[in-house]
């Protein structure tokens, strides 16, 4: 009994250790899920603020799609800066902003009539023109300070440039000069708006309201010259104006004049970079002492408004846009690299802009931005990620491609998206020799002149080792191949061939001797019927080589993602027009009295495709060992066998109408317009059908509804 019971005693234990082990990891598991979603929510709640939070989206600019792409921050918003002190009250409309090599920061503060200087942190040091007497400033709208220290002020609202020591002390004026060079002072008035001082101590105005360009004024006050003015933007009515009207008539046309200057900056090597709103080209200027435009080329991209532009110490243009309140950063030549920023009329949100109206880079590159509807500066700072691209570029820009290689592989650990940093790491590796690896980095990035300069020294080293074998295949292979081909030629020739397939290869010859031999090749076609297993074949061919040529070229001259091409499409405008010019030629050729039958059109406007079958596929197979300065050989040729192609459909519908020349020029013009109609006709009954359909479909629903 007392086993007995001791027995019971331990089932009854173990049943219950058991049961508290099941208890207890049920709490395990139970707290365990619960700190997995407190750790998910963490990490939703902290980390995604970064880029969840940013008022503004920032883009970088690729230059194959030409297409700006989304991209995690390079600038978030830092501080803000009031100009509120014991000196005086905070900012009232602050418009222009100059930065000293020493990063002081002076402000012209327009609402309160002052300049404003601050150190990096944005704490007020001192203000200017405020006292009374001839240096009391009335709503300046420029500042700028020379290597010695001394303060131009475009002072606006007493059409003057002031001048102040570094002490602040007022030094002197210059008023409106007198000079015969100038127009009349009743039609052209001098109300500075910005200035900047080159190192001659010429002074450089932006005068409100003047088309001239930028008044020029030595350091004695002396008028030397409009400099870096606009050209008038002249439209196609314009031109049509100055042609057929008379002397008369345009007397009485409104003046077109010249888009005026807006602002003015100059960099640490004395260029002067002039700002123009509302234009397509030449929003942004970089003009030398001679006031020639050296930021050549296309228009920059995402500048339409542009109000200031500024430049870091590594020569990068910073732009800042009035109408979007994007700053855009360009390399020095112009080229688009980063975007950020926003602008809202009425925002109160941290790091969205109003009205700006100035921008800045101090030695950190952050970004000073002022807004004379927010009336402070707002101060972006870069990102780590920031910090790390601006780095890469610029070692990338200065051809320091071996310094750059760590920056962009840091890039690529954060975000593996970015074209930029695998074109970047090509540019590395091929400074190092590593082309093959260049050229898989080329590839990601799709970048083409890359590409073909990686491969260029590839194709050079294979041909230095290989030439002799390379030179030996060639005459080899040409021999058997002319050898091979004799050689066929009797074989066809002495066999005896059944009936049907002798039938297919003189149908096959002729297309061969229709390519050289147009004319006569086309009249033994007139009156011959061509099998539909020979023409099924050529179209096939036709349309196979079409999509080779189209997947199949070399990344050089078509550096897109393959996959991304679409198959209907490509289909889709081979085809279509292919089938619209046979309804076409044989419909208005039978208006014309053409004798030609709709198969006749249909076979030979097929066998007039032969010399797109035969020399798009060689084309495309040389594309693959050429570099981009040797595109010229694939176009040519693809130019060439497109005129071929043409000249066939000519000769054809000239043979099988049996029309003369100047009437085939004429039915194939007709037959173009014809296939447009066509095109139209088409369009808008599939529009009338899809909406009658769509009628029928919510109809028939309605009554399916309420039925």
């Amino acid at each position: 009994m007392v086993r007995a019971r001791h027995s019971w005693n331990q089932h009854e234990d173990r049943s219950w250790l058991q049961k508290m082990s099941r208890q207890r990891s049920r709490r395990w598991l139970i707290r365990l899920t619960v700190m997995l979603c407190m750790w998910i929510v963490a990490g939703v709640t902290v980390s995604t603020p970064v880029l969840a939070m940013m008022p503004y989206d920032t883009e970088y600019y690729e230059y194959n799609s030409s297409e700006w792409i989304y991209v995690q921050p390079i600038y978030v918003p830092h501080t803000y800066i009031t100009g509120a002190s014991d000196l005086g009250p905070a900012f009232s409309g602050p418009s222009d902003l100059y930065i000293t090599r020493d990063d002081r920061v002076f402000v012209a503060d327009t609402g309160n009539s002052r300049i404003v200087v601050l150190d990096r942190q944005g704490t007020v040091l001192s203000v200017i023109g405020t006292e009374d007497g001839p240096g009391k400033l009335k709503e300046p709208e420029g500042v700028f300070v020379d290597p010695s220290d001394q303060i131009y002020v475009a002072d606006t609202g007493n059409s003057r440039i002031a001048v102040f020591g570094a002490d602040g002390a007022y030094l002197r004026e210059y008023v409106r000069p007198e000079s015969p060079l100038l127009p009349d002072s009743k039609e052209y008035f001098f109300v500075p708006s910005k200035i900047v001082v080159d190192a001659r101590g010429v002074m450089y105005v932006v005068v409100k309201g003047s088309y001239q360009g930028i008044f020029r004024m030595d350091a004695e006050g002396e008028f030397t010259g409009f400099f870096g003015a606009n050209k008038t933007p002249l439209t196609v009515l314009d031109r049509l104006k100055s042609t057929w009207l008379t002397k008369e008539q345009l007397e009485k046309e409104v003046a077109k004049r010249p888009p005026e200057v807006r602002n003015i900056a100059m960099d640490s090597e004395g260029f002067i970079y002039t700002t123009t709103q509302e234009q397509y080209a030449g929003q942004v200027k970089r003009l030398n002492a001679s006031g020639v435009n050296m930021l050549g080329g296309p228009p920059l991209a995402n500048a339409w408004l542009v109000t200031d532009v500024a430049t870091d110490r590594n020569g990068m243009l910073y732009t800042l846009d009035f109408d979007t309140g994007k700053t855009t950063i360009y390399s020095a030549m112009g080229m688009p690299l980063f975007t950020f920023g926003d602008r809202q009329s009425t925002t109160l949100q941290f790091g969205v802009l109003s009205q700006p109206t100035s921008i800045i880079v101090n030695s950190s590159s952050d970004v000073w931005i002022a807004d004379s509807h927010l009336n402070l500066i707002e101060v972006f700072r870069p990102t780590a990620f920031g910090q790390t691209a601006l780095q890469a570029v610029k070692h990338d820009l200065d051809g320091n491609y071996t310094a750059s290689k760590p920056y962009w592989q840091e890039l690529i650990s954060q975000n593996d998206n970015m074209s930029m940093a695998y074109r970047g790491l090509g540019h590395s590796l091929n400074r190092e020799e590593d082309y093959k690896g260049a050229l898989d980095y080329y590839r990601i990035a799709y970048d083409a002149k890359g590409f073909s300069s990686a491969y260029w020294n590839i194709r050079l080293l294979w041909i230095q080792h290989n030439f002799v074998y390379v030179l030996g295949t060639l005459v080899i292979g040409l021999w058997l191949l002319l050898r091979g081909i004799r050689l066929l030629k009797r074989w066809i020739a002495s066999r005896e061939w059944p009936p049907r397939l002798a039938r297919y290869g003189s149908e096959i010859s002729a297309a061969w001797y229709l390519l050289f031999h147009p004319y006569e090749g086309f009249y033994r076609l007139k009156d011959r019927k061509i099998s539909f297993a020979v023409l099924a074949m050529f179209v096939i061919l036709t349309v196979g080589v079409h999509l080779a040529s189209t997947y199949g070229v070399g990344f050089v001259f078509k550096p897109v993602d393959r996959s991304q091409i679409s198959l209907v499409w490509t289909l889709g405008v081979f085809i279509i027009p292919w089938i619209t010019w046979v309804i076409a030629n044989y419909l208005i050729s039978t208006i014309k009295d053409g004798e030609g039958r709709f198969h006749e059109v249909l076979q030979t406007s097929i066998y007039a495709m032969v010399p797109y079958m035969v020399w798009m596929p060689l084309l495309t197979a040389i594309s693959h060992i050429l570099v981009l300065e040797e595109r010229v050989i694939y176009d040519a040729g693809v130019q060439i066998v497109w005129y071929w192609v043409i000249l066939m459909f000519f000769v054809m519908t000239q043979v099988i109408h049996n029309f003369e020349f100047m009437e085939t020029a004429r039915n194939m013009m007709i037959s173009i317009v014809t296939i447009l109609l066509i095109w139209l006709f088409v369009t808008i009954m599939a529009g009338l059908g899809y909406n009658l359909f769509d009628f029928f479909g919510q109809l028939f629903r309605e009554v399916k509804l309420y039925g």
